[in-house]
């Protein structure tokens, strides 16, 4: 969650940097344009080399995070099916096979619902928050236009996720 902030912010204040420095650059002198120049483009290096390792310590503990919740339910589960009576691996539904399957099937949905998506859904969200309340503070005209296609985004990535379910949907089968 901290990175997440960390890498939203440096992306906003990048953007930021970026808005600042090309009405102020025209206003000034050929040297001090230099000077200034040297001193944004240190910023912007310094931005970069933050969003890279907070992208990097995001993904890395989002991971890792979710290859323990993975494990974890794989040996909660496994327990619950050694403490299970005799009859009951008598049933064809618990045969050695399917059990097996069932529980690296189970553990696979966990893990792909974990882990780096949620590292993505609040990557997105920390984004999208800070970069309108950036344009908002920074340029309050074109804050409230983006703001409007705010909405329009969402919707848009939401169909985008559903049809790529169905997608997968129609490739599994």
């Amino acid at each position: 969650l901290p990175i997440s902030r960390v890498y939203s912010t440096s992306v906003a204040i990048t953007s930021s940097l970026s808005s600042g420095t090309t009405h102020e650059a025209s206003q000034l002198e050929a040297v001090q344009a230099r000077e200034e120049s040297v001193y944004f483009a240190g910023l912007f290096l310094a931005a970069g080399i933050t969003t890279g390792v907070a992208v990097f310590l995001q993904v890395t503990m989002f991971a890792i995070a979710g290859e323990r919740l993975t494990q974890r339910m794989r040996r909660l589960a496994f327990s619950a099916m050694l403490r299970q009576e005799m009859g009951w691996y008598d049933q064809p539904e618990n045969s050695v096979g399917s059990l097996l399957s069932r529980l690296s099937a189970d553990s696979s949905a966990i893990q792909g619902a974990t882990g780096s998506r949620v590292g993505a859904i609040l990557h997105a969200s920390f984004t999208l928050i800070l970069s309108v309340i950036t344009s908002l503070v920074l340029e309050p005209r074109l804050g409230l236009v983006g703001c409007a296609f705010v909405p329009l985004v969402l919707t848009a990535t939401f169909f985008q996720s559903k049809i790529e379910i169905g997608r997968a949907s129609c490739r599994e089968r």
